[in-house]
């Protein structure tokens, strides 16, 4: 299938993905709508370079994007971003992604540890996207929280900002 450019397996009840997904180096979009046993993606999703749009929403199951998912730097279409706590697996893996656009949900911003950590995903250097969802799961250090807030300030284009389960008592002076 080394023609293949548009996969959808959304709505399926697998846990994982083969790992043999990888080597369609031309894929170009890939759909998990719905997929609410998928317990991982691919390790070596980083190969998909050509890889453009993966809709993924978010599951709990999921702990992580997959390791040096940064690499995708084509992608555009990125709805969901689950910050993982292993190297590789951090909100830096943003930080090339420049033409991300329309929403994204990044999730798992308790595994971002200070405000440094936080400037490496540069959502301020991503004017295409409109839609900023912040989603923290669990609660830990109210000043670490708000660090991490003020790092994640978006681009000045941005029309819709949502976070959730914030545990800050301040909001960054961006806002």
């Amino acid at each position: 299938l080394k023609h293949l450019r548009y996969l959808n397996l959304s709505k399926n009840r697998f846990q994982k993905l083969p790992e043999s997904i990888v080597n369609l180096f031309g894929l170009q979009t890939l759909k998990l709508r719905s997929c609410f046993e998928l317990l991982e993606l691919p390790k070596n999703m980083k190969n998909l370079t050509n890889l453009r749009h993966l809709d993924l929403d978010i599951k709990r199951q999921l702990n992580s994007m997959p390791s040096e998912f940064g690499r995708l730097v084509n992608i555009q279409t990125l709805y969901a971003f689950i910050v993982g706590k292993d190297k590789g697996c951090g909100i830096g893996e943003l930080k090339n992604m420049r033409l991300l656009r329309g929403s994204i949900c990044i999730t798992n911003l308790e595994n971002v540890s200070s405000v440094t950590e936080a400037r490496e995903a540069m959502l301020d250097k991503k004017p295409y996207l409109d839609k900023v969802e912040l989603q923290w799961n669990n609660f830990k250090d109210r000043f670490v929280q708000q660090e991490v807030l003020a790092g994640l300030q978006p681009h000045k284009s941005l029309k819709e900002l949502q976070v959730t389960n914030y545990g800050g008592l301040m909001f960054p002076s961006w806002l």
